[in-house]
């Protein structure tokens, strides 16, 4: 047959075949609620491979269980948009308290793009603005071509409104020296379900810099910013709401108010009418992303509209462990000079903020639970966090069973066999005094370490509150809620004796407590505070990593906690061989609270802090000062130096505990 011939029976042979068949193929994406909570319209991400070649990204598309397609974004991690190999899916979901949600991914290999739900994120184009929406707030960034000096370049906001509002909330403005030669604006992410945007202002001048992270979430009233800058003395961000917003009042969430005088907790969100808010021109609020005894401070203002659906416009502080020199950077709330509205001013000589805009009507903010359930969501604990950075379940390991808080295994069997066998040593004599209302103590512990009781009275540690709750909540602040932990910590500890102790929920508070965003320390320049709140959230988190040292991240929390505390017993020390800075009773007093984690980091395994020479060296100092038995009081004291008290028994304790934990290593110095 001629080569000619053959072309129409070719095309007979392929109108009888068709065009070769797309495969569809699929997978299944489970979640599992982890902690007993219940987690509303939560941003997440899974990451899937994609073994199938030929798989295009357009072509990916997610259904639930009830097969209603959902909004998905897809982000290529390995491979080409045409052909991808592993592949980031952002979805928004819900998770039921113990609910276990699956949803469907479905995908081909002919390139044809799937029908997925439009979401309500977009970022578009209006002249030199990018306009950020999340369906339910708009940002206006800016994204000009050519050279201004500061003062007059916009800063990295240039407006802010609720979703449907015509009218842009708030004159923006830069105040500085120095000339911009250009803002790069750049675009990493723009829905439908997350968007991010990022600028970077280039100057003329050397050692200027400003960079600016911009993110938010479909359907929600929360644009995150994040940013780092030096732009020298006096530059300062400011923006004014007035004319537009018609502001009314203030709504906003101190932790105490009041005069010198005259100081007081707040409760609940006030809501200040504009008069009462604003006198002159003074100061009406400092905004802070962390818990503070200082009156007139917290963590959101907002200024609360006259206009139809009385639109709320204002700002929220988080984050403190990605603050820098955060005491530059706290950002102040004042009235314009002609009393028709308020102002937010913030610095940018040189630091780094986390910080948040708020828009929308003001029923999404109008309370202390909305506001807090705002700063958790995107925040303090996103569930995206908790589910693919958080180890909530793990394989346990019956070697390491508790307990390891207030006594190892081995040492809890010697006293119950020393009690049982009528063996006359101190510690079981110390407990059957207590049991027989000889010594004053905690009785039912003491039978409990006497093999009297199979499980210590208390409540477990609950770590559910700091869900319902912002971090930075007075009632999570050192000092409240975080002293009953640590002993329903240590009971709990102890009641699991013989096998691993901790669950899910206490695996949760280990990360809670290792967070810097809970409790920054002196990390980025943050003040401790309270001496003794700061061992206490420092404790909290040793006692987390010796409760479960099998946890994959224990050895993490410890290294951060104990690197907190050897700090802390630094400061104490005013020179190298253990002179105290402050009193020698003031200085035992801190060791006493210092020595109790130290023993549980020991106790656990994961760590010895008994190694470091500045116990030694405070120890022998205080040994020092240690007199000889006085006849009056019937034992030894410090030498009452300072303010310390010859009927402080504290030294004696320290002298003790410190021996218990220093003998493993060197048993010549502990005697």
């Amino acid at each position: 047959m001629r080569p000619a011939a053959l072309i129409p029976a070719l095309g007979v042979v392929a109108a009888l075949c068709g065009p070769v068949a797309a495969a569809e193929f699929g997978q299944t994406i489970a979640f599992r609620e982890p902690v007993g909570y219940t987690w509303t319209g939560e941003l997440v991400h899974r990451d899937v491979r994609i073994p199938e070649a030929k798989v295009a990204a357009r072509t990916l598309a997610l259904a639930d269980s009830d097969g209603d397609a959902v909004p998905l974004q897809v982000e290529v991690l390995e491979g080409k948009p045409d052909a991808v190999r592993r592949a980031r899916l952002w979805l928004k979901i819900s998770l039921p308290n113990n609910g276990r949600p699956t949803y469907r991914l479905t995908y081909r290999d002919d390139g044809r793009e799937a029908r997925r739900p439009p979401g309500g994120l977009t970022v578009r184009r209006e002249g030199d603005r990018l306009i950020l929406s999340t369906g339910a707030a708009e940002v206006a960034i800016p994204a000009p071509s050519k050279p201004l000096d500061l003062a007059e370049t916009p800063p990295p906001v240039v407006g802010i409104r609720p979703h449907g509002s015509k009218a842009w909330y708030g004159q923006w403005q830069l105040h500085g020296a120095g000339r911009v030669r250009e803002i790069q604006t750049t675009v990493d992410a723009a829905g439908p379900v997350r968007g991010e945007v990022r600028l970077k202002y280039v100057f003329d001048e050397r050692g200027r810099t400003c960079e600016v992270a911009i993110r938010a979430v479909e359907g929600e009233p929360w644009i995150d910013i994040q940013e780092k800058y030096r732009l020298g003395e006096g530059a300062r961000m400011a923006c004014v709401f007035s004319d537009r917003l018609r502001p009314s009042e203030t709504l906003w969430l101190p932790w105490f108010v009041g005069t010198d005088g005259d100081v007081r907790p707040a409760y609940e969100v006030r809501r200040d009418g504009l008069a009462e808010s604003f006198r002159g021109e003074g100061r009406f609020a400092t905004l802070r992303p962390k818990w503070s005894r200082v009156a007139d401070s917290g963590q959101v203002c907002l200024a609360v509209g006259s206009g139809d659906g009385r639109p709320a416009v204002g700002a929220v502080m988080v984050c403190p462990g990605e603050w820098l020199r955060p005491y530059e950077q706290f950002p102040t709330v004042r009235a314009v000079a002609d009393g028709g509205g308020g102002a937010m001013e913030f610095p940018l000589a040189e630091g780094a903020r986390r910080w948040a805009l708020l828009a929308g009507p003001v029923e999404r903010f109008d309370s202390k639970g909305k506001l807090q359930a705002l700063i958790r969501k995107h925040a303090d604990i996103p569930l995206d966090r908790v589910l693919n950075e958080w180890v909530l379940e793990w394989k346990r390991d019956p070697a390491k069973a508790a307990p390891h808080i207030l006594a190892t295994r081995e040492r809890l069997e010697r006293i119950r066999d020393d009690v049982a066998g009528g063996k006359d040593t101190a510690a079981a004599r110390l407990v059957l005094d207590v049991i027989g209302g000889k010594s004053p103590g905690d009785r039912p512990l003491a039978e409990f370490l006497a093999g009297r009781r199979e499980r210590l009275p208390g409540a477990a540690p609950e770590a559910t509150v700091y869900l319902s709750r912002s971090y930075h909540d007075a009632f999570l602040a050192p000092g409240a809620y975080p002293r009953r932990l640590a002993e329903a910590m240590a009971r709990a500890d102890l009641s699991a004796a013989g096998s691993p102790a901790g669950n899910a929920r206490t695996a949760l508070l280990g990360h809670v407590f290792a967070d810097r965003n809970y409790w920054p320390g002196s990390d980025g320049g943050w003040d401790v505070g309270s001496p003794a709140h700061g061992r206490e959230m420092v404790g909290l988190g040793i006692y987390a990593a010796a409760m479960m040292p099998d946890h994959p991240h224990a050895r993490r929390w410890m290294d951060r906690a104990l690197g907190d505390l050897r700090e802390d017993l630094r400061r104490t020390m005013a020179t190298e061989d253990g002179v105290g800075r402050n009193s020698p009773g003031d200085q035992a007093e801190a060791l006493a609270e210092m020595l109790r984690p130290a023993r549980a980091a020991q106790n656990s395994g994961l760590a010895d802090p008994f190694e470091w020479p500045e116990w030694r060296a405070q120890i022998e100092f205080l040994r020092h000062l240690h007199t000889p038995p006085d006849p009056r009081l019937g034992r030894r004291s410090l030498a009452p130096l300072g303010d310390t008290s010859p009927w402080q028994d504290t030294a004696g304790r320290v002298f003790g505990v410190a021996a218990a934990g220093i003998r493993q290593r060197d048993p010549k110095t502990a005697g």
